[in-house]
């Protein structure tokens, strides 16, 4: 069900509320009774905001029955952190055993940071983040302990495709049987958006989670992180933005990017900005809350192009030239599958190129086809 915009904002409401309450302050929010129960939870799957509204029914006068539907889902999301806790374990075992430096971020580690509950983020993928040149040894270390590259992506190796992935892109995933890492090599698409493995690896804390304590961003690094995410997503997840009230909140300063300036501003129109003066960003604040209004589509379902588009917009905040240039490369001929293997670029490139083109023309027939 895709939640109306009134929904969206009685959410928006909720949380703030929430937070609020998560601070020790009182509430007076009151759910709309326009909003129906089932529009309100459907743009609170939507938002991502289970457990923040969970963690803090008692001060927000829901009704029983919501606040019951809101633990009732938070009780799974829960067992299933558990399980990626015990994910990350593994992994850690596996780099340090293999001498890989490495950082958890996102996740668990970030719910830590945030909550001291590494259940208070929900559940995703494990982000993990390696140097560049440690990425084919991590590949391998992993893939030797039951995860797997994602067939669409280069294999590690001497190939023109597996430079170009390495030097254009900033993750591959990795898929297990009970879990999915993100294996990045750097933390945002482009170049000098964000800082390099080494600059953060050097700042970088430790922090418990479960039984064992993980090498994360330090909150300075995280924050920046959450803001350039947020950023990149068009701010369509409130769970986003509860991210970078929580670190603000704690006393972390925003930073003085594009990035942060505008997460103040759509935080101050949203969820709220603690103790702090946003500056003015209208048209960012229409476009986020526009995002989190508007169905979200998957890559498939999208118009063939759209990606061109959003690459160019996400490639201006906050990027170098280097960054814009790195980005929209890797959107007009993205890295290649394993089926170019050549080593050469003067023979990949070629194929390379016939390849997306082949791979466009599917897209717009399938597009053209569900339309």
């Amino acid at each position: 069900m895709q939640p109306s915009p009134r929904a969206v904002q009685a959410v928006r409401d909720a949380v703030r509320a929430a937070l609020v309450v998560e601070a020790g302050g009182e509430s007076t929010w009151r759910l709309d009774p326009s909003v129906s129960s089932e529009d309100f939870q459907a743009a609170v799957l939507r938002h991502r905001v289970v457990e923040v509204l969970a963690d803090n029914a008692e001060g927000l006068h829901l009704t029983a029955p919501l606040t019951e539907w809101l633990r009732t889902r938070r009780q799974p999301s829960s067992l299933r952190a558990m399980s990626l806790v015990r994910e990350l374990g593994r992994i850690q075992q596996v780099l340090d055993g293999a001498d890989i430096r490495w950082l958890a971020f996102k996740g668990p580690a970030l719910a830590v940071q945030t909550t001291g509950d590494f259940t208070a983020r929900g559940i995703g993928d494990l982000d993990v983040l390696v140097d560049p040149s440690d990425v084919a040894a991590a590949v391998h270390a992993l893939e030797a302990h039951g995860w797997q590259l994602d067939a669409r992506f280069s294999r590690p190796g001497p190939s023109w495709g597996w430079r170009r992935l390495l030097h254009s892109y900033y993750e591959c995933p990795l898929v297990g049987p009970d879990s999915r890492i993100d294996l990045h090599w750097r933390l945002a698409p482009g170049a000098g958006v964000l800082p390099e493995f080494g600059h953060v690896a050097a700042r970088a804390v430790q922090v418990p989670i479960g039984p064992f304590s993980t090498p994360t961003l330090a909150p300075a690094d995280a924050l920046a992180h959450s803001c350039s995410h947020a950023a990149k997503d068009d701010y369509r997840w409130l769970r986003s933005l509860v991210d970078i009230h929580r670190f603000v909140r704690a006393g972390e300063p925003l930073p003085d990017t594009v990035p942060g300036r505008r997460a103040a501003a759509v935080l101050a129109a949203t969820i709220g900005l603690p103790g702090g003066t946003a500056p003015p960003a209208p048209r960012v604040v229409r476009r986020a809350m526009g995002a989190q209004e508007r169905p979200f589509l998957p890559h498939a379902a999208r118009l063939p192009g759209a990606g061109l588009v959003d690459a160019v917009r996400r490639s201006s905040v906050g990027s170098s030239w280097r960054g814009r240039r790195i980005v929209l490369l890797n959107v007009l001929l993205p890295a290649p599958g394993p089926e170019v293997d050549d080593v050469r670029a003067v023979t990949a490139i070629p194929r390379a190129i016939l390849h997306r083109g082949r791979k466009a023309v599917r897209r717009l027939q399938d597009w053209r086809r569900r339309a």
